[in-house]
């Protein structure tokens, strides 16, 4: 079972640089991507952590029918920067959607906010 489910999987070893990604594709975005080639357009889940979740790649991900959830760091480039500069009060909640893709953005600390994306396609409505 276990080794099915691995190549299956497409899992690999990754021992160093990978010379078939270039530089200006992110690394998290790309992994993903790669990882669930054979998951894709089947209606299928991905959560993610900071390093894997970004709004680009929620946008790839909605067009191969495949949604996504995870958390974001405060300081990710697809974050708005109207978002990042707001000076919101503290436990308040902000919602942000587009196209189906939601970002919820939680001031838990007065220096720290909390980021969350969320996209549902409309496979999954």
């Amino acid at each position: 079972m276990k080794e099915h489910h691995i190549s299956r999987s497409n899992l690999k070893n990754l021992p160093g640089k990978d010379d078939v990604r270039s530089n200006k594709k992110r690394l998290g975005a790309y992994e993903v991507k790669k990882l669930m080639l054979l998951y894709l357009k089947q209606k299928r889940n991905i959560t993610g952590d900071n390093i894997f979740t970004s709004l680009v790649l929620a946008g790839t991900l909605k067009s191969n029918a495949t949604s996504i959830v995870g958390t974001m760091n405060g300081a990710h480039r697809d974050i708005p920067d109207c978002v990042k500069q707001a000076k919101a009060e503290l436990y308040s909640t902000m919602v942000l959607e587009k196209d189906d893709i939601t970002l919820i953005v939680y001031q838990e600390k007065l220096r720290k906010m909390f980021f969350s994306l969320a996209l549902c396609t409309q496979i999954f409505k």
